[in-house]
């Protein structure tokens, strides 16, 4: 379905809906948490509304942003919709720089924006030994969820006793594949797929199951995987690619653990760096997880991050 006609049903609900309840309130944004399909809808939405001068912003995250990423190769209406907005609010300083190369004609729209996520249940219940390694995310090539299982190959034959529980789920037939490909190259019994959970159902997870570290594979991000923040905040170290907004864990003030891999690693290098995580002793390990909570309170707390988003989006607001 063609974009526009996308963003004029949808907008077209919206006056229906708030139309009479805007009526007299001075501030306005409209607001679309993708650089897609609800950025045009915030832009319609704001011409039916006839609110001129009230600010439309939306997010750009990653499947939004990354025209590589699109089964198509591009996204459309990008310039129209950079065109519209007031202001576009990167996951990322990686992301940020992306708008800026493909876009630069927008440069004073673009800000770096972080998602945060919410309070973990029973954090820091992590624990080193029985070995026990989570993932979390949508079962998509682009995860590559197949590497992790190289990896975690690589450990077994190394003689390192494990239990992999992976949260997510995907499309029929590649989630087939990914458990068929688990079947061949790990040892029967010590790995799970538990399907998709809500967010509070992973965080219940979290509590009732003691995890060692939290792993993930993924060959593009646009800000740091909201699964990652989940797994800091529960205080499990983390070994994951380094690709856009991950990276950032590289500049973490708090002595958290070095988990970030480059890219295209080898299955080595990933049982290289998780055997570095399990020869700690326990007193390093625990000062690992208490590390992850406290990067994750002070960069990551949706209650942290909120508020200053909605502090800005008022300010914002208050100048049109």
């Amino acid at each position: 379905m063609p974009l526009d006609l996308i963003a004029t049903r949808v907008a077209l609900r919206i006056r229906r809906r708030l139309g009479a309840l805007l009526e007299g309130v001075p501030e306005v944004v409209f607001y679309g948490f993708w650089l897609t399909e609800p950025a045009r809808v915030a832009l319609e939405a704001r011409r039916l509304l006839r609110r001129p001068q009230s600010p439309a912003v939306a997010r750009a995250n990653g499947f939004d942003l990354f025209a590589e990423r699109s089964p198509r190769g591009y996204l459309p209406q990008r310039r129209l919709i950079l065109e519209g907005l007031d202001r576009v609010f990167a996951a990322s300083e990686p992301a940020e720089e992306y708008l800026h190369e493909r876009y630069p004609e927008y440069a004073e729209k673009y800000r770096v924006a972080r998602i945060g996520t919410t309070a973990p249940i029973g954090a820091g219940n992590s624990r080193r030994l029985p070995v026990h390694v989570v993932s979390c995310c949508y079962i998509s090539p682009v995860k590559r969820v197949t590497m992790l299982v190289d990896g975690l190959a690589e450990l077994q034959r190394r003689g390192v006793e494990l239990r992999w529980s992976h949260i997510g789920s995907g499309g029929e037939d590649y989630v087939a594949h990914v458990v068929d490909y688990a079947r061949a190259n790990l040892e029967p019994g010590s790995f799970e797929f538990l399907g998709h959970m809500q967010s509070d159902d992973v965080r219940r997870w979290y509590a009732a199951n003691p995890a060692t570290l939290f792993a993930q594979m993924s060959e593009s991000e646009g800000g740091l995987a909201a699964s990652i923040q989940e797994a800091l905040a529960q205080g499990l170290p983390v070994i994951a690619t380094s690709v856009g907004g991950v990276a950032i864990l590289a500049d973490a003030t708090q002595p958290i653990f070095d988990g970030l891999l480059d890219v295209d690693h080898t299955p080595q290098e990933f049982a290289d760096r998780a055997q570095r995580l399990l020869a700690a002793d326990d007193s390093a390990y625990r000062s690992y997880s208490s590390a992850a909570m406290a990067y994750w309170q002070e960069n990551c707390s949706v209650d942290v991050l909120a508020s200053s988003f909605a502090s800005g989006l008022r300010d914002l607001s208050r100048r049109q």
